[in-house]
């Protein structure tokens, strides 16, 4: 029947999701099926929608997606009379608003969950080291300042990190200091990659010369080794993902916590998340189009995002503005860094080709760790790295 429509979901934290849609069922008298699918397959996923044409009527996704599937024409864009229904642009967080809108200001999806990182830091060892936690993350030359006033001190890890090949995160941890020191990956039209821009090598610099705080042997650690180091108090300073320290806490450790601080990253911290998107599809009917476009701005509301957020037991943080102050652990140096870190922070633009930009640029990031670590000089191995790959990608997204 026409007002029953289908709703892909990524993931596997169906409850919350089945007690949702219960809720959109009541009040809207529409059904909604699900389909899912899990994150290692979900990209493919969703560009086999497009292909086969299956496609659902509303699908759940990662907002870097968004980019690749406009230009493919398989969604439908959202109206200002839809938007303004929301409470406008402003009611969400600005990078969470900024990843699914155009150059043009074309609204192709709906901001449902973010993600950010925070600096983590043992208190303990600052106060040994004389470094006043207030202001020792406040840009990225006081954190700087900071590990070696640790490494001083007589802290034999200041800096504990990934950097290993399977980490996947070195582009969103060093977009920080990139766009701190006025850089930019990419121009906003997407034709022209700028992350070799002397600005934007400028804060990878800064960023790829932490290593002198790290272990000698950091590139053959693993992620999980690496960030255990400063949760068993070996390390003095990581970076750890928006969710962590909450997991942490209800995971019966609540007592480190005595021990631990949390900062926003320096310079302008990286927001991501995931968003809601409704298909072309859904116009071959008036009624699948409202119904998608109700369920979209259902699952964005300040009450389902308040229930969504608190059965998923903080994996994810919400996209309004009025629903952080619903966060746990109110005035907390978690939350109060985590609200600083995503109302101020700034994602990746939807622009064509950024899947590929993403994709190489994580990719040539990860090889300077292994340049840096082998002794080349962190400038040359930024340039020698980014500056061929910025020459074949200029041709690419010119094309």
């Amino acid at each position: 029947m026409r007002s029953e429509i289908e709703f892909s979901l990524i993931g596997s934290l169906s409850s919350p999701i089945d007690t949702l849609l219960a809720e959109f069922e009541q009040k809207q008298r529409i059904r909604a099926r699900l389909r899912f699918t899990d994150w290692l397959n979900g990209w493919q996923e969703v560009v086999n929608y497009s292909l086969h044409h299956n496609e659902p009527h509303v699908s759940h996704i990662g907002i870097t997606w968004v980019s690749s599937l406009m230009r493919m024409n398989a969604l439908r864009p959202f109206t200002s009379k839809e938007i303004n229904a929301l409470g406008g642009s402003s009611a969400f967080l600005p990078g969470c608003w900024q990843s699914l809108t155009d150059a043009e200001g074309m609204v192709w999806g709906l901001p449902w969950t973010s993600y950010t990182f925070l600096i983590a830091y043992r208190r303990d060892l600052l106060e040994q080291a004389g470094v006043d936690e207030a202001t020792a993350f406040s840009s990225a030359q006081a954190l700087e300042n900071t590990l070696a006033a640790l490494k001083e001190s007589g802290v034999p890890i200041p800096w504990a990190i990934p950097t290993n090949k399977a980490h996947t995160d070195t582009l969103h941890f060093s977009a920080s200091w990139l766009w701190g020191a006025g850089g930019k990956i990419a121009s906003d039209s997407g034709k022209a990659p700028l992350f070799s821009e002397p600005e934007a090598i400028q804060g990878l610099k800064s960023f790829f010369d932490l290593y002198r705080y790290m272990p000698p042997d950091a590139t053959q650690q693993s992620n999980d080794a690496l960030r255990g180091m400063f949760w068993d108090g070996k390390a003095a300073v990581t970076i750890c993902g928006v969710d962590e320290p909450y997991i942490r806490q209800t995971e019966g450790t609540p007592e480190i916590f005595e021990r631990i601080g949390f900062a926003p990253m320096p310079g302008v911290p990286w927001v991501g998340g995931d968003g809601l998107v409704v298909w072309r599809r859904a116009q071959e009917s008036l009624a699948w189009e409202q119904a998608s476009v109700a369920l979209a701005s259902y699952l964005v509301s300040p009450p389902a995002q308040r229930t969504y957020c608190q059965m998923i037991k903080n994996h994810h943080k919400p996209t309004r503005v009025d629903v952080l102050p619903d966060l746990p652990l109110q005035d907390s140096s978690l939350t109060n860094a985590v609200k600083q870190a995503l109302t101020t922070g700034r994602s990746y633009r939807p622009i064509p080709l950024w899947g590929r930009i993403e994709s190489q640029l994580s990719s040539a990031l990860n090889f300077v760790w292994e340049e840096v670590y082998a002794g080349k000089p962190t400038i040359d191995a930024l340039h020698e790295t980014l500056d061929p790959l910025a020459r074949r990608l200029k041709i690419t997204l010119a094309g």
